[in-house]
């Protein structure tokens, strides 16, 4: 006959490992404060690049950097932008390269090579001095676009000055001094 005794005994071994085992586990802790937001950042990101227009993507990823100019996740974001402008010159998509340039250059004004893209529309609408100055801030701010700036400001400077150069690193060292500004 099983007793209450005999099942106690039988079950009293058990209980103790499993009140061990129980005690052993630490308390979840909670995410601190820096961590959610780096997953919620990260979360919209992600959103964010899943979509399919690359304008809308572009709108988004600017509205990102104006609300969380701190955000771990800024440099993901800012070449993402970089490479959605970047495909819209491919494109030849003219008209939203201009407006987004300008959008990001407003935010962002230390990216030497969203005025590489500016300076490309500029230059296609016929506004060589405003093209010159894209081209020469772009070359100004070292970026991987620097050299190709600065190549393209150089055939505009010499199309304006009979072919010369002279006064060409001037021009560089007036952009130099107003980025940022």
């Amino acid at each position: 006959m099983v007793t209450p005794a005999y099942i106690l005994r039988r079950l009293l071994p058990i209980i103790a490992i499993f009140a061990i085992g129980v005690s052993i586990i630490p308390a979840q802790e909670e995410e601190s404060a820096e961590t959610t937001q780096y997953r919620e950042d990260y979360e919209r990101y992600q959103k964010i690049i899943a979509g399919t227009d690359n304008v809308k993507k572009a709108e988004q990823l600017i509205l990102f950097l104006k609300e969380r100019p701190n955000s771990k996740m800024n440099q993901y974001v800012q070449d993402n932008y970089l490479l959605l402008l970047d495909n819209m010159l491919k494109t030849k998509n003219y008209v939203a390269l201009s407006a987004l340039s300008k959008r990001f250059i407003e935010v962002r004004p230390r990216i030497g090579e969203t005025y590489y893209f500016l300076g490309v529309v500029l230059r296609n609408e016929i506004k060589r001095p405003e093209a010159m100055e894209a081209f020469a801030m772009c070359a100004a701010i070292k970026n991987k676009l620097s050299t190709r700036a600065r190549t393209d400001l150089e055939a505009l400077y010499k199309l304006q000055n009979n072919g010369s150069v002279k006064g060409l690193e001037d021009f560089i060292k007036k952009a130099e001094a107003n980025i940022g500004k």
